[in-house]
């Protein structure tokens, strides 16, 4: 059971090491599995079919798939029975810690995946998530038929990316409303050239999803120069002499959260898994009132949108300090979800 144990940890890493190499968003979950354990579980083998499923998805958009120099095949991921063991005859101690024996290699292929070593970065707004939530906050206007409908939503589109960074290709994948639709394009329009997205070093063409949210705190109300929000974003600290505080502390925090997270029913057999980190952020008013929540870099809708209902509902918190008086606070809030 030691050993089983320790082998989970070890493919737990092998696992966050080639998410993180190929820019997938995921976060390991703690091993809560009770008995014997051969290294492998439920939870383990669904964190291997996600990251399966979205090795393939990065193939299909004609992405490289690195793999960190190991020769380890994916699929066997959480399996231990795939892997070469610490032969019988070593020593006790060195069985302990070399659970798994691999060799480097410079490319391997499972189910018919080819994994290269090859460095990808992802194109990048300029400011990165917090440059363009703001640049979104400030630009979008709700049309007047959404407004006097008081109805919040959000348009997804798509767009490409060249070597130079200049956006091209520029369309609707998932609409909202005509008038929403409109909106959405003529304000990414505006948008200055990316960084274009890297391959060793060396820029390539990408592409690129954003969602644009019409939301009755953030965006700006029609005919109106600028929104309540960017008005009290200036004015907010993001960097006060002391930091606001949840009822209870940071870990109390963290607890508030993951209690009220509300998980749908078990992912049906065959579908992706959902992990990661949604990255939220609020402000924090001179009263501990929590204003102005949201999304800076989003998950899933689904879960975007529990986040953002939280966040709506949390209580009063000690407000920030600064210059010895209370003061508007910018403060991130991250949500960590593990649904399999």
């Amino acid at each position: 059971m030691k050993r089983g144990k320790q082998t989970c940890r070890i493919l737990k890493e092998i696992r966050r090491q080639i998410a993180q190499a190929n820019d997938i968003t995921y976060t390991t979950s703690e091993c809560r599995y009770k008995g014997d354990c051969a290294g492998t579980c439920p939870t383990c083998e669904a964190e291997v079919r996600y990251l399966e499923e979205q090795l393939r998805l990065r193939q299909r958009r004609g992405k490289s798939i690195q793999l960190i120099g190991l020769s380890l095949s994916l699929s066997a991921l959480a399996a231990l029975p795939a892997y070469s063991k610490t032969p019988p005859s070593a020593p006790a101690a060195e069985a302990e810690t070399t659970a798994v024996s691999y060799q480097p290699c410079e490319t391997m292929v499972s189910d018919s995946l080819p994994l290269r070593r090859e460095k990808y970065i992802r194109p990048r707004f300029p400011g990165g998530y917090y440059g363009l939530a703001n640049f979104l906050a400030a630009q979008v206007i709700y049309p007047q038929s959404y407004w006097d409908a008081q109805m919040e939503g959000e348009v997804t589109c798509g767009f490409n990316i060249d070597k130079e960074g200049k956006i091209y290709n520029l369309h609707i994948i998932k609409p909202l409303h005509p008038d929403c639709d409109r909106e959405a394009i003529r304000v990414l329009q505006l948008m200055p050239d990316w960084e274009p997205a890297t391959l060793d070093g060396q820029p390539i063409a990408d592409t690129e999803i954003i969602h644009v949210r019409f939301d009755l705190q953030i965006t700006r109300k029609p005919h109106e120069e600028e929104s309540d929000f960017m008005r009290c974003y200036k004015e907010a600290i993001a960097i006060p002499e002391a930091l606001p505080v949840f009822p209870g502390g940071s870990q109390a925090l963290l607890q508030y959260n993951e209690e009220r997270i509300k998980y749908p029913p078990a992912v049906a057999q065959g579908s992706v898994p959902v992990i990661g980190i949604i990255i939220s952020e609020v402000i924090i008013d001179e009263e501990g009132n929590v204003c102005f929540p949201r999304i800076v870099r989003g998950l899933e809708p689904y879960f975007d949108q529990q986040a953002l209902s939280i966040l709506r509902d949390m209580p009063r918190w000690t407000p920030g300090k600064h210059k010895g008086k209370n003061a508007k606070v910018r403060y991130t809030i991250p949500f960590h979800i593990h649904y399999f």
